[in-house]
């Protein structure tokens, strides 16, 4: 599997850590190439009450009927080399978006300079490294899994970076190695036209392969602000510190000694967005290995968190049965403001009540992808999603909506089963 990925990424020169000029095996290298991958696939739940979806801006969630828009995706790709230095590069890629339709999206858009073989600079739009499969997150041919494990993928809804970044790659002794440093920005869009604006991404991603083995080691200092439809920064807490909360008209601020500053806490504006991450993946061509460890820190609405996955495969001919667990976890956000004596009646000002529960959720996924060409995989995987209570209470986990429910899953004790079956090629 991890040649397998640096063969089809080569392909589409899709890595940022990878060599970004392939080797020609003769004579001029074409200026002009084309390439592309896909996914076609059926997802459903087994709850009519609970949705899912496989990634947080999707406006659309898979449910209890089969849904072919959740996971299917078509992406191609134009690679310009004007000569041995100088690559241009642009990507389209149409899947389930924020406006619930499959409208081509730009996801690549950069310049690619190569002043010596060890390094490469690019300028404009690529994959930010914020994950261990960020650059092959939405090529499913490339990977084990029908989709990245959402209890880690879906801790970041990050795609895209407008921005510049540089690789450098060595070796020493049997290793080879490669930095990637990193600078730019993204407006991510989400349903309703609510977008988060990450106002500065900043980062070192690294890899260390040896024989079988990968390593990878990344950390990403951000800073995002929460924008409205209508471009306005969201203030939903601050809004609420002049708010009439009492009957005699007394505001939040009044009753709650100390709201001002929570409200200026929580308020996601121009707050830190700090990802860092460790991973590996073992490949011998018999037994697949990869796991993943990331934190999350945010200090503000959006609690810390971690999460992890941990996935073993077998490669049995053109067969592989894989089996991934995986789990994610939100700190609790840690605040009890007692109103004044007078508005007793009205009770404490917690976490709980002013922002609601946290994510708390562990996963079994088994599945079997059959390679049915070189270039084309069938898949079949089934997830079992446990929420979990957290110290706020029951929460609905990563990745599932409820519909109708008076609770959050975890309150019910319940797991939610997620059934997909795919076909991924790449041209």
């Amino acid at each position: 599997m991890l040649k397998l990925r640096l063969a089809v990424l080569a392909a589409l020169s899709l890595t940022g850590l990878g060599q970004v000029w392939a080797d020609e095996a003769a004579g001029e290298p074409s200026k002009l190439s084309i390439s592309g991958f896909g996914t076609f696939a059926f997802t459903k739940t087994n709850a009519e009450d609970t949705s899912f979806m496989r990634m947080n801006n999707q406006a659309n969630r898979a449910d209890s009927s089969w849904d072919i828009r959740n996971d299917s995706l078509l992406g191609v790709q134009a690679n310009y080399t004007f000569n041995p230095q100088w690559k241009a590069v642009v990507q389209l890629l149409s899947h389930e978006n924020s406006h619930n339709n499959f409208q081509p999206a730009l996801d690549w858009a950069y310049l690619a300079w190569q002043p010596m073989p060890a390094l490469t600079v690019r300028a404009g739009r690529f994959i930010v490294p914020a994950f261990m499969v960020s650059d092959f997150r939405n090529v499913d041919f490339a990977n084990p899994w029908v989709r990245p494990p959402t209890n880690v993928y879906n801790m970041a809804t990050i795609n895209n970076i407008d921005g510049i970044d540089a690789v450098y790659r060595g070796s020493f002794g049997p290793t080879t190695f490669a930095v990637q440093p990193y600078y730019g920005r993204y407006d991510l869009a989400f349903p309703g036209g609510t977008l988060i604006r990450f106002n500065r991404m900043a980062g070192v991603n690294m890899t260390f392969e040896y024989e079988s083995l990968s390593v990878r080691l990344g950390y990403m200092n951000g800073v995002h602000t929460i924008i409205n439809p209508n471009g306005t920064i969201m203030t939903d807490f601050r809004d609420l510190i002049n708010t009439p909360v009492a009957p005699d008209g007394a505001t939040f601020n009044q009753v709650y000694p100390g709201y001002a500053d929570i409200a200026n806490q929580l308020d996601r504006d121009h707050k830190p967005f700090d990802l860092t991450g460790l991973g590996f993946i073992y490949d011998n061509g018999d037994l697949l290995a990869e796991g993943e460890y990331i934190w999350r820190r945010t200090s503000s609405q959006l609690a810390n968190a971690t999460g992890w996955y941990l996935t073993g495969g077998w490669h049995i001919g053109s067969w592989m049965p894989y089996v991934t667990l995986s789990a994610t976890k939100s700190s609790e956000l840690d605040f009890n403001l007692n109103p004044l004596s007078q508005y007793s009646a009205l009770g404490p000002l917690n976490a709980n009540n002013l922002v609601g529960p946290g994510s708390k959720q562990k996963a079994i996924a088994v599945g079997v992808r059959y390679d049915l060409t070189k270039s084309v995989s069938l898949k079949a995987q089934y997830d079992r999603f446990t929420p979990q209570d957290d110290a706020n209470g029951p929460t609905s986990g990563q990745a599932l909506r409820t519909k109708g429910l008076a609770q959050p899953l975890s309150y019910y004790g319940r797991s939610i089963g997620v059934t997909t079956l795919a076909v991924n090629f790449v041209f």
